[in-house]
């Protein structure tokens, strides 16, 4: 009998909890900034950039640490359970903060109960893309071509902000394809310029290089403005899709009953790093765009963001598998 995916995420937590090590290599006043993908990723990436300049802002080791697992529900489980003193924070993407949780009937967390938001960092804006030889090349022309064929778009993970904007396009235009999920974008996007699958939604920061060298395709921005490095592609609000709008954050968070005064005490530090032009530039030239929000700022974000993808996580009937 296949275990449920809740199960299989408790027991894989509760084998992490026990298998960790009492941290005994680093230092007693550590900030951990807990990232819940591997090594190496757009996010992972993110908060080692914020993590050597908080040091300094900070005066205290800020150490980043991978709890990969379950969609990233493992490490913000991990950050959930953590005591209120600032001390762990989490380092999210949409999916483990706001998106996967809407898909389980009983999720192992919801932000607005488990966190306190703390900060924003960046947007990666999200595009559409095809592989080069695929008969569209707009929005308009994409959405024709899925009325007249059964069409294959990878969205990465389940519940993923990619997976939620795809059903979306699918609700506003009125069309289906088979949607085919990966662990990473990296996979997905390899079999877009293999061949294998027709198109594919993903962030710029991880396409950008392929539409230089004409491996891929872009077809629209999933976004309010278009991009300068693919400045002749429209948003989906121009083709007439205002509701199709993904942006990818990474953000921080504390465990819920963090104190206000420190909550503030790590935003204003955030926000500090965050206008260092030695991180604004690392940022750019990975793609993202650096977008601070203080505490207040991302808690309203991420109530508008889960407003808006509960309703497509309804309307599409989606749940986990």
């Amino acid at each position: 009998m296949r275990k449920s995916i809740k199960s299989i995420i408790t027991a894989a937590f509760a084998m992490l909890s026990i298998s960790l090590p009492a941290m005994a290599q680093t230092a007693d006043d550590a900030v951990h900034l807990i990232v819940p993908y591997a090594a190496g990723g757009n996010v992972d990436v993110t908060a080692r950039f914020l993590a050597n300049t908080l040091t300094e802002i900070l005066d205290r080791p800020v150490i980043v640490e991978n709890k990969p697992g379950a969609g990233g529900m493992i490490g913000g489980r991990y950050v959930a359970d953590a005591a209120p003193d600032g001390d762990t924070l989490f380092v999210s993407s949409n999916a483990p903060l706001v998106t996967s949780p809407l898909i389980f009937s009983n999720p192992l967390y919801t932000w607005d109960e488990a966190f306190e938001p703390v900060a924003n960092l960046t947007i990666a804006p999200t595009v559409l893309l095809a592989r080069p030889d695929l008969e569209a090349d707009d929005l308009a022309g994409f959405l024709a071509l899925a009325q007249a064929k059964r069409l294959t778009l990878s969205t990465g993970g389940a519940g993923s902000v990619n997976h939620l904007a795809s059903e979306l396009l699918q609700i506003d235009g009125k069309v289906k394809w088979r949607q085919i999920h990966y662990g990473g974008s990296v996979e997905g996007l390899a079999d877009v310029m293999g061949g294998h699958v027709d198109a594919a939604i993903t962030q710029i920061t991880d396409a950008e290089p392929y539409f230089r060298d004409g491996k891929l395709k872009p077809l629209a921005v999933l976004g309010a403005r278009r991009l300068g490095v693919i400045e002749g592609v429209a948003t989906a609000r121009e083709a007439g899709y205002s509701r199709v709008d993904a942006p990818a954050f990474v953000g921080v968070a504390a465990p819920k009953g963090t104190p206000d005064e420190i909550v503030g005490k790590l935003s204003d530090a955030i926000g500090k790093a965050m206008a260092d032009e030695s991180v604004v530039e690392s940022l750019r030239s990975r793609g993202s765009i650096p977008e601070f929000m203080d505490s207040a700022a991302f808690r309203s974000f991420l109530e508008e963001q889960q407003a808006t993808w509960q309703d497509v996580v309804d309307a599409a009937g989606v749940r986990a598998p």
